[in-house]
């Protein structure tokens, strides 16, 4: 059982439903819990759509925890009394950050997209409209998303998923993690980066596809790097 649907599980226990099919029929309004049951085995990830169904029909429920485990389940302890006025204060939550500003969504852009014989990139935000937006609450720390094309990721990232991350500077990648880059030769790729073999001015990227062969790039001909922290799939 993978540790996202046994947080599901948790939920389904708080709300006092008597079976997943109750859960995913009657409390998130789907036509069967195929798309919950699907989760049980460990690897599979939940849609987007699932964490914001979640969310938006118990909006007590603490959003980092249901997506990383950490934390407490719930924003703040259910309480018997006033519960119009507690619902509104997770809501408030919900919609706000620390210091009290209004929470901003995160872009999400096509990372590799053609305009005529123009390469259009997303670390150019006024040449590129997003084409969706994700509540930064729903993912926390970051602050840029794309739509990957292409398949040198699978399975672990697959054709037209959502990968979602942090803007970082180029000089403070961490080596082993997966990042996203674009470089001014007109590439846009989701990589694991590595230490080169050619000195320390150039960096290694590696396919999680086998087939794809390594390759070493300067540094230099990075012209943007986000860190890759969440990955949603097709369903």
């Amino acid at each position: 059982m993978s540790d996202f649907f046994d947080r599901i599980e948790q939920i389904r226990k708080y709300k006092k439903i008597g079976s997943i099919n109750l859960f995913a029929t009657q409390l998130l309004g789907y036509k069967s819990s195929e798309k919950i049951n699907r989760l049980k085995t460990e690897g599979n990830m939940p849609s987007i759509q699932i964490v914001n169904d979640i969310l938006k029909h118990i909006p007590e429920i603490n959003s980092n925890w249901l997506i990383t485990g950490e934390g407490e389940m719930l924003l703040q302890p259910p309480q018997t009394t006033e519960p119009e006025k507690q619902k509104g204060a997770y809501l408030k939550e919900r919609r706000t950050k620390k210091n009290d500003e209004p929470v901003k969504d995160i872009p999400v852009y096509v990372g590799n997209t053609r305009a005529g014989t123009i390469q259009v990139y997303s670390d150019d935000p006024e040449m590129q409209t997003p084409i969706a937006h994700l509540p930064v609450n729903v993912f926390p720390g970051c602050n840029h998303g794309e739509k990957v094309n292409g398949d040198s990721m699978y399975p672990l990232i697959m054709n037209q998923a959502f990968v979602v991350g942090k803007i970082i500077d180029k000089r403070g990648i961490i080596y082993g993690e997966k990042y996203g880059i674009h470089t001014r030769y007109g590439q846009s790729m989701v990589k694991f980066i590595h230490p080169s073999m050619q000195g320390k001015e150039y960096i290694k990227i590696v396919s999680y596809n086998d087939k794809i062969p390594p390759q070493d790039i300067p540094i230099d001909d990075i012209t943007f790097v986000y860190r890759v922290h969440f990955i949603i799939n097709p369903s």
